[in-house]
């Protein structure tokens, strides 16, 4: 995007963070609390085999994979 663009964002980015995507050209609105749904994920690298693993701050879950 070369206009930048409506950002929704929850509580919890460093203000620093918003000054500088505000700076890029994005507009901000923040969400409130909840509005977004949450994940825990692993992926297994097809030519590695590694394993990853991702969870999400607001929610009480773990990634776990052996």
């Amino acid at each position: 995007m070369t206009e930048g663009g409506t950002l929704h964002i929850e509580d919890g980015l460093p203000q620093a963070v918003l000054d500088e995507l505000k700076r890029r050209g994005h507009r901000i609105e923040s969400e409130p609390v909840g509005a977004y749904g949450g994940y825990q994920a692993i992926w297994r690298d097809p030519k590695t085999g590694a394993y990853s693993g991702a969870t999400e701050k607001r929610k009480d879950g773990c990634a776990l994979g052996y």
